[in-house]
């Protein structure tokens, strides 16, 4: 063939197309492997916003209970330095009968607390030691009221029996005071929460003459009683 008629051919040809290495089968693997990653991608970001969401719920249930179970107990250290008896006036007390025992209860609330100790990191690094401080003093006021109540306390001498007396006092004046800190500082770092302390209804004040006639009425009903039980068969 004439090397013009070749010439003339060969720009009359389609230029030869490239052979491409990826054929259906492989095209369509590599899109399933593509679609199986978003899809595992998705399902990991959906898992991880919910166990975020999960922790999120956790704490502020934690945060609201141990709020209102601190508030509870501050309220109670609040309501015991504002109504209980003068220290002079349980001394004169003591001095006078030496078989009289103040009448102090202990209702302390650490349900939260001794519960869900795992959570406790929630309540914030600031003051996490307050709230151990705080139940840590509860308890000491719960033993020393224990042992007004033992026999031995009546063994012991006035000014030890009122020493005892006057520690209760110092822990609830130190414990009132922890527990308002925390509770300030627990309202400051949760805004969103809305936290605030409950009003409980406040009991009436009484003076150390309405408290005495209490003393005088209960301790006639509590001989009364023994008189009762005494004559019963």
């Amino acid at each position: 063939m004439p090397y013009w008629l070749c010439t003339i051919l060969a720009c009359h040809l389609p230029p030869p197309q490239p052979t491409s290495w990826l054929g259906p089968p492989l095209v369509a693997a590599a899109l399933t492997v593509s679609a199986t990653i978003l899809l595992w991608l998705a399902k990991e970001w959906r898992s991880d916003l919910d166990e975020r969401k999960k922790r999120a719920e956790e704490k502020e249930k934690f945060v609201r209970a141990l709020y209102a179970e601190v508030d509870f107990n501050t309220h109670d250290m609040e309501a015991f330095i504002e109504l209980s008896a003068s220290l002079g006036e349980v001394t004169r007390k003591i001095k006078e009968k030496d078989d009289f025992i103040p009448h102090i209860t202990d209702q302390r609330h650490k349900d939260v607390y001794k519960s869900q100790i795992g959570l406790l990191h929630h309540a914030g690094d600031d003051y996490i030691a307050d709230v151990v401080t705080f139940y840590g003093v509860m308890e000491k006021i719960g033993t020393e009221i224990q042992g007004v109540y033992l026999s031995s306390y009546k063994t012991i001498s006035p000014e030890g029996r009122v020493s005892v007396i006057d520690d209760i006092v110092k822990f609830a004046f130190e414990c009132a005071g922890i527990g308002q800190s925390i509770l300030a500082e627990m309202e400051r770092s949760y805004p969103e929460y809305k936290l605030k302390r409950r009003k409980r209804r406040a009991a009436e004040v009484q003076s150390d003459a309405d408290l005495r006639t209490r003393m005088t009425d209960l301790e006639s009903d509590l001989n009364r009683a023994r008189s009762t039980h005494g004559e019963s068969p």
